[in-house]
């Protein structure tokens, strides 16, 4: 992840799958930095006793990059809103244990090794081929601030004869909080449509927050894009659930959301500079359960309101139909006493959509649009069955 927490809370992290395997430093021996320069001679070497043919001076040994070999690697996953991981391992005799895990420019990372033999020690480095701590430096500590967003790989190698125990701790904050919008952006769909896109501008730091509702078992699909900068997303549901982190760096996301609620969906710049970005969200219908046969409900003479029960299987659909004015104001609620169920509502002749079952609603309210018949869905998304009554009150025009 990269650790950018949510402003709600502690961040979680959800890591994206390992890129490609990249090449490293050999770790069998000690390797000077690439940006050393070339050793001076030691105090003890002979003076030559030749006098130069040239009194310029000649130049030192070119200093060359170390060799490099395939990368593998282990991703490190942190534990939803943590911050930190500790691995507890045992590395071979004159073995190499090799980790990777993602970090945000800026964010600092600090690396401790505890061991239980002497000859073990750390190679820390970027992606991009930047040395942080050879195996030549012999260190089992290391803290700095992280210079670029990308993968990092932490090694523990070994020159012991012996089988060396290790304790690896791991740990990075997030970056300092910025500031979140009060009220976060509701997205809406388009009536009977399953996705939407939006268009913004993260500032630099800086964060959007959205939020819409869906319900368990839908696929949401996310996906942010942008021409200049880089923007990364950060998804979790109001209970707290973490599907995707900061630390992930991840610019999409595809997953089956597992309680119906909330999901709060954060763009966040890791650039420097102002990102434009076009947040897109598809959010298919769940799989239809087989079309119940619709029962029209009727007003007792001279009432405008009108209540019915029902008891729904897991995953079924009550369909109620009932006729109304243009122009008339509807008033839909649905309470469960067992179980949970929203409401969908739509025209029957002209197909109109007044709540659709992304609102994950369990009340409406509103002024119809034409005389027709409406129905009026009443779906099961718990995992027990629902026993329900649903109230439906219409005035007189």
């Amino acid at each position: 992840m990269m650790v950018v927490l949510p402003a709600m809370g502690t961040a979680c992290s959800i890591i994206a799958p390992a890129p490609t395997p990249l090449p490293i430093l050999p770790t069998a021996t000690a390797q000077p930095s690439p940006t050393a320069t070339a050793p001076a001679l030691p105090t003890s070497a002979p003076i030559p006793t030749a006098t130069p043919p040239s009194t310029a001076t000649a130049p030192g040994p070119a200093v060359q990059p170390p060799e490099i070999s395939p990368l593998q690697a282990n991703r490190i996953t942190f534990p939803p809103g943590g911050t930190s991981v500790t691995l507890q391992k045992t590395l071979a005799p004159n073995g190499l244990d090799r980790y990777v895990l993602r970090g945000l420019a800026g964010q600092t990372m600090t690396v401790n090794l505890v061991h239980s033999v002497e000859n073990v020690t750390l190679q820390i480095f970027g992606a991009d081929g930047s040395v942080f701590a050879s195996g030549a430096a012999r260190i089992s500590n290391w803290s700095a601030r992280l210079p670029t967003t990308q993968d990092y790989y932490i090694a523990v190698i070994s020159d012991a004869t012996v089988a060396a125990n290790y304790t690896l701790a791991i740990t990075i904050p997030p970056l300092a909080a910025t500031p979140m919008p009060d009220n976060p952006r509701r997205i809406s769909f388009a009536p009977g449509a399953t996705r939407t896109s939006i268009q913004g501008a993260t500032a630099t730091p800086g964060q959007d927050r959205f939020v819409l509702r869906a319900l368990v078992g839908q696929t949401m699909s996310v996906n942010i894009s942008s021409a200049q900068g880089s923007a990364i997303l950060i998804i979790y549901g109001a209970d707290g659930n973490v599907l995707i982190s900061d630390h992930a760096g991840a610019t999409s996301w595809s997953g089956r959301l597992p309680t119906t609620q909330d999901y709060f969906i954060d763009t966040r710049s890791v650039g420097n500079a102002v990102v434009p970005f076009t947040l897109t969200v598809t959010i298919p219908p769940l799989a239809e359960a087989p079309t119940p046969t619709p029962k029209r409900i009727s007003f007792p003479a001279g009432g405008t309101t009108v209540t019915v029960q029902s008891t729904l299987p897991v995953g079924q659909i009550d369909r109620w139909v009932l006729r109304a004015l243009a122009g008339q104001t509807m008033t839909v609620n649905t309470s469960a006493t067992q179980g949970q169920v929203i409401l969908i509502i739509w025209g029957v002749q002209d197909g109109n959509v007044l709540i659709s079952d992304h609102a994950g609603a369990t009340s409406w309210t509103g002024q119809l649009p034409t005389t027709e018949d409406y129905y009026i869905d009443v779906r099961s998304v718990g995992s027990a069955p629902a026993d329900y009554a649903l109230q439906v009150t219409i005035p007189p025009p």
